[in-house]
């Protein structure tokens, strides 16, 4: 992971977001990229004053130069607060856009070749703010890197403890070693969440066997553990992540059925507000 993607409105939840931008590229020596999207009124004008129009748009271009000039300068500025001098060699671009939140922030995770986006939630129990909008999710669904989803209230205090809820195809094998990074990196423990539904008569015992056999050395460690449960997927998901204090939960967004249904918005909105932690999600490689 070598560029990251931070995107702030400057609040003081926003402060917070970027500590674990800050952490996630340290522990991974990637640049941070900053982003902000602000609104544009884009005036009315009348097709009888065509003199006055022109004079107007050119003086609207030069304003418009001005105000992208002010934001940079307020971006940099944010970034060189928050960063410790030992780590302003990590930061790199800076992004004002204006339009389409959404389509901004593709935009430019696709330019930059970015590898992963880090975004805040204005509130429990919803992913939009003032300036996001309700963007989170069509982020997520185009987005061509995994995306960080960060809920105000939580404030980085270490990564101990990560969640992958895991349905133990072969598939997830390979985001298992992804991960693996990531808790490398932050010396932690991965917890492997197996949800097998009410309505699904399935004996795990296979997919765990093939488990056991790719990551031996990782679990005797104990940088995996695993656990499979039965019940409601969002309940069990929300409920582990609440008993072992979880400092992160991940979902993986894959071609089944049970990942459609775990990444649809009304299931992804309801974990994001009943857990105080942030939210990782990729789509799986195969």
């Amino acid at each position: 992971m070598k560029n990251l993607l931070f995107l702030t409105n400057y609040s003081t939840h926003s402060e917070y977001h970027y500590q674990y931008t800050l952490r996630i590229a340290q522990h991974f020596k990637a640049t941070i990229h900053f982003g902000h999207i602000f609104p544009i009124v884009t005036p009315v004008i009348l097709e009888d004053e065509v003199d006055g129009s022109i004079v107007f748009a050119r003086n609207l271009e030069h304003y418009a130069a001005i105000e992208y000039e002010e934001e940079t300068e307020k971006l940099k500025f944010f970034a060189e607060r928050q960063t410790p001098k030992a780590n302003r060699h990590q930061l790199g671009d800076f992004f004002i856009r204006s339009g389409n939140v959404a389509t901004e922030i593709l935009e430019i995770a696709n330019a930059k070749q970015i590898d992963l986006i880090v975004m805040g939630m204005s509130q429990k129990k919803k992913l939009a703010n003032a300036l996001f909008g309700n963007i989170s999710l069509a982020v997520l669904n185009k987005a061509p890197c995994p995306v960080f989803l960060v809920p105000p209230q939580a404030m980085y205090l270490g990564i101990n403890n990560i969640v992958y809820a895991v349905d133990f195809e072969k598939p997830d094998l390979v985001s298992l070693r992804l991960l693996l990074e990531w808790a490398k990196a932050f010396d932690t423990t991965l917890h492997l969440l197996y949800v097998i539904p009410y309505t699904v008569v399935i004996k795990p015992t296979p997919y765990i066997d093939a488990f056991l056999e790719a990551f031996p050395e990782e679990i005797a460690e104990g940088l995996i553990e695993f656990q499979y449960v039965t019940g409601d997927i969002q309940k069990e998901i929300i409920e582990y992540v609440k008993d072992i204090d979880a400092d992160m939960v991940v979902l993986a967004k894959g071609a089944r059925k049970f990942w459609k249904y775990l990444l649809t918005p009304s299931l992804v909105e309801r974990i994001a507000g009943e857990i105080d932690v942030p939210v990782l999600v990729f789509k799986r490689t195969i």
